[in-house]
């Protein structure tokens, strides 16, 4: 049970890295007046997303105010298959995302360029 839930977290944790990789169109980070898609990769003047704080460490707690919670162990209405469908993955019992034979991968419905990633499991 434990391995299951560690190769689904980093499954999940892949996929979301890869979506907001490529990212989906043309962003502009809060304070720039340039797109993303001025500056290179690795550029090292590129301006840096602002700090979110997470919060004490420990039992936990609410998301930061600027979250964008995207799985909270009860639903899958923030992610789609490849062609727009509602996910055909599953929720077990607890909490976690399933992924179901056949069903293919997943992707935020809402589409990210640069951001910060806070995850907790």
């Amino acid at each position: 049970m434990k391995n299951r839930a560690v190769v689904l977290f980093l499954s999940v944790a892949l996929t979301v890295g890869v979506i907001i990789t490529a990212g989906h169109g043309e962003k502009t980070m809060k304070n720039t007046p340039q797109s993303v898609t001025d500056w290179k990769v690795h550029d090292p003047d590129r301006p840096l997303p602002p700090v979110a704080d997470p919060g004490p460490a420990g039992t936990p707690g609410p998301a930061p105010s600027d979250a964008v919670v995207l799985f909270d162990g009860t639903d899958l209405s923030q992610w789609e298959d490849g062609k727009g469908n509602p996910a055909g993955w599953r929720l077990t019992g607890d909490g976690a995302m399933e992924v179901v034979k056949k069903t293919g991968a997943i992707r935020t419905k809402a589409g990210f360029g640069n951001c910060q990633l806070h995850v907790e499991w």
